[in-house]
């Protein structure tokens, strides 16, 4: 009977693990901020990070040559804020949301998934977005 209570608990530990809670709800009901209305996507092909900056705690303006992206990670972190670097894992040059993750060095150097990434089509756009993320947290 005690195996049995160690093994569902074990199990169930296990399920909630691997289904990350996606919290980042429409733009008008959780963040403020007009992200829902940049197009999706599922991965990104031949990524060269270079450069990044923190929007908040959770969302990350990511730049490669030619484009520029916002990341959705799964999980807040306020290490974000205030690290220096980033790495963001990939595979063979290709970053896919809900499988890749950004290593943050810095306290206790973890791994947090990203769970979105959008596409920002041009300069203004990212403008914006930015304007409307320092609106909402004016003391970053």
């Amino acid at each position: 009977m005690y195996r049995l209570i160690i093994i569902s608990l074990c199990l169930f530990i296990v399920a909630c693990s691997n289904s990350p809670v996606d919290t980042t709800q429409t733009a008008k009901s959780n963040s403020g901020t007009s992200i829902d209305t940049l197009e999706k996507m599922a991965s990104i092909n031949q990524f060269i990070l270079k450069s990044w900056q923190p929007l908040d705690r959770r969302h990350l303006l990511v730049r490669t040559e030619s484009q520029s992206y916002v990341f959705v990670l799964a999980v807040p972190d306020i290490d974000i804020l205030h690290s220096k670097n980033i790495t963001i894992s990939s595979s063979a040059g290709r970053v896919q949301a809900g499988f890749d993750t950004v290593y943050i060095p810095l306290g206790f150097e973890r791994r947090t998934t990203i769970n979105r990434i959008y596409l920002i089509k041009d300069e203004l756009q990212e403008q914006a977005i930015i304007a409307e993320f320092i609106q909402r947290n004016p003391h970053k």
